[in-house]
């Protein structure tokens, strides 16, 4: 007879049909100083078209139907547009603030090692959700000079 542990979480079932799981992969593009800001359209439709080239039948072979639904240049209401400000403080992409909640963390009960209840441990990583406050929006030039913030 095999010995086993019942101190583990069980796995959850899924049922094979339905299961579906949505990847996405985001590029950032940062243009040449020279490109003119008007120019940034035609450069980011032309990505647009060598990705949709470029996966063109990438996915025949695996054991999973793919479907590309749509190559499109988004930036929905919930993801802020970087370089973004907190305060007097320039946040030049997301990976700054997750830095600053890292250093804020350190020292703290919440910057050790997360224990689940079956004893297991883990490093906790925190990451970012954005919500709109739309009645606090100002206009650009109340936020950013040609140099950066306004001081």
């Amino acid at each position: 007879m095999r010995q086993t542990s019942m101190n583990r979480p069980f796995p959850v079932y899924v049922a094979p049909s339905g299961r579906m799981a949505t990847v996405e992969a985001i590029l950032t593009v940062e243009p040449v100083s020279r490109l003119a800001s008007g120019d940034l359209e035609e450069v980011l439709g032309e990505i647009m078209r060598r990705v949709d080239r470029a996966l063109l039948g990438l996915f025949a072979d695996l054991a999973a139907v793919v479907t590309v639904d749509d190559v499109s240049v988004v930036n929905p209401p919930h993801v802020p547009f970087f370089p973004a400000t907190f305060g007097d403080t320039t946040c030049a992409d997301p990976s700054a603030i997750h830095e600053a909640i890292e250093k804020l963390r350190e020292g703290t009960p919440l910057g050790g090692l997360l224990y689940d209840s079956a004893g297991r441990a883990f490093t906790a990583h925190v990451w970012t959700s954005f919500r709109r406050v739309r009645e606090e929006d100002r206009k650009v030039s109340g936020v950013w000079t040609p140099e950066g913030t306004d001081e």
